[in-house]
């Protein structure tokens, strides 16, 4: 009897538990959006004619807010589909598999050749104030950002020009934003979603705004040549980091980049964890009994 009322209170905090964790992280994710404070409003405002409805006895606008919140999750999905995009961009970003291990090297050696062209593409073009956005993918996939471009899959090689070239003022896809995986350039002239941070917005361009959007959604690397003073940002996780000294360009892009083992794998480090807490759990019931 008590290990059962034990079970049940134990369910019943683990339930809060994982509720809460979940509204504490959307939160988060959501701070400095426009979409947390119409939601909070909206919320509050629907609570507050519940509320007064209820009191006032008022049937048929108590009965219209009832529909109005059974179609909430409908509404929500509608009105916040940048907000939940990124949301769920965040969630995979965590369980997408990592590059196997019997391509490490491979891999390594193409991000030595890619992170080499880039840097003396993003130091040239600085030097001549030409705007660039180059996004790099890592574990996720960006070939839908790549579709809404034009297709160049070309080697990157350290100074042949092909970067200088494509953000030429006069290049037809100078416009776009660029995506780079391994050694190679996949498309050029793409869209990317803008951001929704308003102080990016305030402060930044289209190309960081377009930068910082990206970065939200996937675990892509941005790198980012203002057309205005000639200063190269790297964009990841909807944070910005203003490259002033050249010479450190090339560590901080490296640093920036994560190259992953299986022993750095989120499905490894996961069960590693649940395998510690399920024996923690085994020992305390066994205990119990």
């Amino acid at each position: 009897m008590n290990q059962s009322i034990f079970l049940d209170i134990l369910r019943i905090v683990g339930q809060i538990f994982l509720l809460a964790t979940l509204y504490y992280w959307i939160m988060r994710l959501l701070k400095g959006t426009p979409g947390l404070a119409q939601i909070t409003c909206g919320v509050l405002l629907l609570v507050f004619i519940y509320s007064v409805s209820s009191f006032l006895q008022l049937s048929v606008l108590r009965w219209i807010v009832e529909k109005v919140f059974a179609a909430l999750p409908i509404i929500l999905v509608v009105l916040f589909q940048s907000e939940i995009r990124r949301l769920l961009g965040i969630f995979a970003r965590k369980l997408l598999p990592v590059v196997p291990s019997h391509r490490y090297l491979e891999y390594q050696g193409q991000l030595e050749q890619m992170t080499d062209t880039l840097c003396g593409a993003a130091i040239q073009m600085s030097n001549t104030k030409t705007g660039a956005l180059i996004a790099i993918q890592q574990t996720m996939d960006l070939s839908t950002y790549a579709k809404t471009g034009k297709r160049v899959d070309a080697l990157l090689f350290p100074g042949n020009g092909l970067v200088e070239t494509i953000f030429y003022k006069g290049s037809p896809l100078h416009d776009g934003g660029m995506v780079v995986h391994g050694n190679r350039v996949e498309a050029a002239g793409c869209v990317f979603p803008l951001c929704e941070n308003e102080n990016v917005r305030n402060d930044y361009g289209m190309r960081h705004q377009a930068a910082t959007g990206l970065s939200e959604e996937t675990d892509a690397l941005v790198l980012v040549v203002s057309e205005e003073n000639g200063v190269i940002h790297l964009v990841s996780n909807g944070m910005m980091t203003a490259i002033l000294d050249h010479s450190l360009l090339k560590i901080t892009m490296q640093r920036s980049l994560h190259l992953p083992t299986p022993e750095s794998s989120p499905h490894y480090q996961f069960f590693r964890r649940a395998l510690m807490r399920l024996r923690a759990w085994t020992k305390i019931l066994l205990h119990l009994k």
